[in-house]
């Protein structure tokens, strides 16, 4: 559902005109060239869709799809589902990874039936394709772990994962003065600067509920 969920895109404007007028109203790295608009708090263009995002967080490779203001909720339970699946794998497999077809084997014998041969291999196939996705879940597991720590942080202090970045990157450009930098940086998004960073249930409703409704996030 999140791959489909419109994310919050922004109405591109197709008169270079109007851009030129935007011009002289704001500072360069407050429009987006390529939308030819003035980009909303918190929002961003994206390079992959070539559209302006409303609270842009990211864009995810694996939806083919950016996680905005408008799919971020859908986004959170995505990958929260996607987490207990792979334990729920784990569990089973490492419990039926123990098993083998010798439990199953009826009471009654077929003399033209060799079940030794058959049995045992049926048993290493098996081991061998519930070991492979055991692999695959455990690999898996360790960067969603981190993904979802990351995003939960982020949902609880109502910042996103670009403004979270892009905030780190202005504190060590102040540390360094140089302003061409702080431009440059201004340039790719219009960043929230009275964020609230103390963990707290109402930030979790304002990125879930308000944000894709607030009216100074919109064009």
């Amino acid at each position: 559902m999140t791959m489909f969920i419109n994310p919050g895109y922004i109405q591109k404007n197709n008169d270079s005109r109007q851009l030129f007028s935007l011009l002289t109203q704001y500072e360069p790295w407050e429009l987006c060239p390529d939308c030819q608009i003035h980009k909303p708090l918190r929002s961003r263009h994206c390079e992959f869709c070539s559209r302006c995002v409303i609270v842009y967080d990211h864009h995810c490779p694996w939806l083919n799809n950016c996680i905005g203001a408008k799919n971020y909720p859908f986004f959170i339970c995505f990958i929260l589902t996607v987490f207990i699946n792979l334990i729920h794998l784990i569990i089973l497999n490492s419990i039926f990874l123990k098993d083998d077809y010798n439990n199953y084997l009826p009471n009654h014998h077929y003399p033209w039936f060799n079940y030794v041969i058959n049995i045992e291999a049926l048993n290493i196939s098996k081991k061998c394709v519930q070991s492979s996705i055991l692999i695959i879940c455990v690999l898996f597991l360790f960067p969603l772990s981190y993904l979802i720590y990351v995003q939960m942080d982020n949902l609880f202090r109502n910042i996103t994962t670009f403004e979270k970045y892009r905030q780190e990157e202005q504190t060590n450009v102040q540390g360094s003065k140089d302003k061409k930098s702080q431009q440059t940086i201004n340039s790719t998004s219009s960043i929230k600067s009275t964020a609230s960073h103390k963990l707290s249930c109402s930030n979790c409703i304002e990125m879930c509920c308000n944000n894709s409704k607030n009216t100074s996030y919109q064009q």
